[in-house]
C-alpha cells in the first residue's frame, strides 16, 4: 500500500511538468503566429508606403515632363524645344522597383520599357502631343537624330552623330549586356531608329 501511495505521489509532479510543457508549447506557437502576422503586416505596410512613394515620384516626373512639353508650344514649336523634351532626363530619378532607394545600378520595368532608375527620360514617362507632333520615344529618336545630322557635318559625320545620340541617351549600367539582350529596354529601340536615320543597314 505504501508503495502504491508513493508511486501516485511521484506521478503528480510528472503530470504537472507535462501540463506545463503543453502550456508552454501552445504559448510559443501562439507567439510565433502573432510574430508572423505582425511581420507580414509590417511588410505589407512597407510595400504600401514604397508604392505610394513610387506613385508620387511618377506623378512628379509626369509634372516635370508636362512642364517641359508645354515649353514647346510657348516657344513657338521650335525644333530646339522639341529636342529638349526628347532629351530631358528626370533629375531625381525614379525608384522603379519600389525598394526605397534610387540607385544607378538598379533596373525597373514600371513603364512600357525598362530603364535604370537614374536614367529615366521624358519620352518614357509621357508623350508630348503638341504642335502637330506626337513626341514618343520612337519619334524622339528620329527627331533628335535628324537634329544632330543637321548640326554635325564634315568628316566622319555619321559616326559623330551616332556617338552624340548614344551620349545624350545614356541607358546606364544597371544591366549587363547579357541581361539587356533578354529584356525590353528603351534603348533597344534606339539602335534601329538611329541606324535608319543615318542610313546604316541593321542586318
Amino acid at each position: 500500500m505504501n508503495f502504491a501511495r508513493n508511486k501516485k505521489g511521484t506521478d503528480k509532479p510528472i503530470e504537472i511538468f507535462i501540463a506545463l510543457f503543453i502550456i508552454l508549447a501552445i504559448a510559443m506557437l501562439m507567439l510565433r503566429m502573432f510574430s508572423d502576422q505582425l511581420k507580414e503586416k509590417t511588410n505589407e505596410l512597407k510595400r504600401q508606403e514604397q508604392k505610394a512613394r513610387l506613385d508620387q515620384q511618377k506623378q512628379d516626373a509626369l509634372n516635370e515632363c508636362n512642364d517641359v512639353c508645354s515649353r514647346v508650344t510657348s516657344n513657338g514649336c521650335d525644333e530646339q524645344s522639341q529636342v529638349s523634351f526628347c532629351l530631358h532626363k528626370i533629375g531625381a530619378g525614379i525608384d522603379l522597383n519600389a525598394n526605397g532607394e534610387i540607385r544607378s545600378d538598379e533596373y525597373g520595368e514600371e513603364y512600357a520599357f525598362g530603364a535604370c532608375e537614374t536614367n529615366v527620360y521624358c519620352p518614357l514617362v509621357t508623350r508630348c502631343d503638341t504642335c502637330g507632333r506626337n513626341l514618343d520615344f520612337k519619334t524622339c529618336f528620329q527627331l533628335v537624330c535628324q537634329f544632330f545630322k543637321d548640326q554635325i557635318t564634315g568628316p566622319n559625320a555619321t559616326t559623330r552623330v551616332a556617338l552624340e545620340m548614344f551620349d545624350r541617351y545614356e541607358f546606364g549600367e544597371c544591366l549587363t549586356p547579357e541581361e539587356k539582350a533578354n529584356k525590353l529596354t528603351w534603348d533597344t529601340a534606339l539602335i534601329p531608329e538611329v541606324s535608319s536615320c543615318l542610313g546604316i543597314p541593321t542586318s
